[in-house]
């Protein structure tokens, strides 16, 4: 699973960990589907440490989130960004040791202290931080972070000699306006020969397994049917091949106010799988 970052100093092919951190991953991949990424700064920068961006309220598009809804419910993005999740929370996914920041061009998320467990993006935290859409880019193993932060993925091109060429020394190398604490100004009208502009212009998904998400969610609620053979895999939990649907619905236990009349022909397409569904189910000939 890969995507490429354009960004203002060439092409990051990024590899994404999915299967370790589906949640954060999904997350990631929806934020680059929908364009929430585009133009948006790239605001703290270290040499030798780390850069960070993907703060999706800091991009003129999407200002608001209608093209995002219903994955992201809120009229405007809050300052900092948020997850999809939103007003839920986006847990930290620190369970894999092999998950570290343990050399350049680790991608890790940036997260924000749990101030209110009730307001919106906190809501159902479990621990004392959780994330949002910003994310770090590392140039160099930063141990220190182990633990703390979600690794979900890593820089493919490193040297000159990889597809899209070292983008990360063109990062440290680049003419930027920085403060002490590593706060990135993007250069005004007028400044461009003295300052450069740093951030991501587009995301390119080159294969993404939660690209049915939205259609099954759909499914569930009923908006799209009949789809009767999708929505028993939905409702068991069973994934669609080439996705990883079984694991957002774990745990689900009530789909009668979803179950619809189905046809003679449904009943057939369904087979025997009927007599493993809970009686709970309104199974009509």
């Amino acid at each position: 699973m890969s995507v490429t970052l354009h960004t203002t100093h060439g092409d990051l092919k990024v590899e994404l960990f999915c299967e370790a951190v589906p949640q954060t991953a999904e997350n990631f991949l929806a934020l680059c589907a929908c364009g929430a990424y585009n133009n948006t700064p790239f605001h703290r920068i270290f040499p030798g440490f780390m850069i960070q961006g993907g703060d999706i309220s800091l991009g003129p598009a999407p200002g608001t989130l209608n093209t995002l809804k219903p994955m992201l419910p809120v009229n405007e993005i809050p300052k900092g960004g948020t997850s999809i999740y939103h007003p839920r929370a986006l847990n930290q996914e620190i369970h894999l040791p092999a998950l570290r920041h343990n050399a350049r061009g680790i991608l890790s998320m940036a997260s924000r202290p749990v101030k209110d467990r009730t307001a919106p993006g906190s809501q159902g935290a479990t621990g004392a931080t959780v994330n949002g859409s910003q994310f770090f880019i590392t140039f160099a193993a930063a141990p220190h972070l182990d633990g703390a932060s979600t690794v979900f993925g890593k820089v493919l091109n490193l040297s000159a000699q990889d597809e899209g060429g070292d983008v990360l020394s063109k990062f440290e190398k680049a003419r930027l306006k920085v403060d002490k604490k590593g706060r990135v100004t993007q250069p005004k009208e007028g400044e461009e020969e003295e300052y450069e502009a740093i951030g991501i212009n587009n995301v390119t998904i080159h294969a993404n397994p939660f690209a049915n998400l939205e259609e099954d969610r759909q499914i569930l609620a009923g908006s799209i049917g009949p789809n009767p053979l999708r929505f028993v895999e939905l409702a068991l939990g069973i994934p669609k091949a080439g996705s990883m649907t079984g694991t957002i619905y774990p745990g689900s236990t009530d789909y009668r106010h979803l179950c619809r009349p189905l046809s003679a022909a449904d009943m057939a397409l369904l087979g025997d799988l009927r007599v493993t569904l809970p009686a709970r189910f309104a199974w009509q000939r």
